[in-house]
Order: structure tokens, then sequence, then C-alpha cells
């Protein structure tokens, strides 16, 4: 999402965007480019065509993160949201998706699933919206899930490890690997 915001974008402003080094960014953008996604020029790094169809499709599966209010439903007073669709079924108790943000810097996750009409917590809250309403009321006006869905919220105590670990946790409901 970064590259496609900020192109054409140089190497050192993306690993400060993304709060990574320098190393971690030139892994990064070589797996991008393996993967065909990416034009690199003297003006910067572009997605390509198959790049920006790539986003497309992924865009229809999740929603970009967002930043939201959840500390009480969070661990960490820093939370942002992404939308996961059709994807209740795999969250199971959702110590994956914890583990998949945990691995990127987030001090955890809390996965919401759609399911009968109602937003739960598994292990947590059979009706989240009735037992926390202000923060999941709000998530719920914010993202519109539909049922299936599942609302990962990335937490730490700096926005971008919450983000990527929201999107950690995406993909790996997805079955993408990060």
């Amino acid at each position: 999402y970064i590259i496609a915001e900020k192109q054409p974008i140089g190497r050192k402003k993306l690993s400060a965007e993304l709060g990574i080094g320098e190393g971690s960014a030139r892994s990064l953008l070589a797996r991008l480019k393996s993967l065909g996604l990416l034009d690199i020029s003297k003006k910067g790094l572009m997605l390509n065509k198959q790049g920006e169809e790539f986003l497309k499709r992924l865009s229809l599966l999740m929603s970009p993160p967002k930043r939201v209010s959840a500390e009480k439903i969070a661990i960490s007073r820093i939370s942002t949201a992404i939308l996961v669709r059709g994807v209740a079924e795999k969250v199971g108790n959702g110590m994956r998706v914890r583990d998949a943000a945990v691995s990127q810097g987030a001090s955890g996750a809390t996965t919401l699933i759609f399911m009968g009409g109602k937003l739960q917590i598994p292990g947590v809250s059979q009706d989240a919206e009735t037992d926390f309403p202000e923060e999941v009321g709000s998530l719920v006006e914010e993202l519109k899930p539909r049922e299936g869905d599942a609302i990962i919220l990335g937490t730490a105590e700096r926005w971008r490890d919450a983000e990527l670990g929201a999107i950690a946790g995406a993909l790996s409901l997805l079955g993408v690997g990060w």
C-alpha cells in the first residue's frame, strides 16, 4: 500500500516509512521484484501493471490498515484494524493471528469474527457489540463487516508496529506467508 500511495518512492524513504532497516527493505523489494510486482528506476520504486492488479485483488480480500480506538478489547493503547473477507471460520482461537502479529513487532492482536449476525471475540464474547459497544460499534461503522468476515486488531506501542502486526495477522488468515 505504501509503494502505491507514495510512488515513486526510494528505498531509504520506504524503509523509514515501514520502520525497518535498509537491509530488510532490500530483501522485501527483492521479493516483490521476483514476484514481478515492481519496477525499479532512478526515480524510485513503482508498482507495475502486475503489481497494481495484485493490489486490486488483495483489496477485494482485505482493507488497508485503519487506525482505531480499541483500548478495552486490545492489550496496548495503539490499535490498527484490518477487515478480512470470508475468513471467520479459519480464525479458531485467534492464536495463529496473534503469533503472526507478534512476529512483526506488535504487542498482540485481537481477532473479531462476524458470525450469526454478530461480531464475536473467540473465547471472550459471543456478542462483542453489546459487551464493548463503544469500540466495536465504531469498528462496525468504519469497516462494515459481513457474515463470515474477520477484523484483525494489531496492537502495539507504536503505530507502525500495530499496522505491521495487523497486516501479518490478516495475511496469515489468507494463507500468505510474510
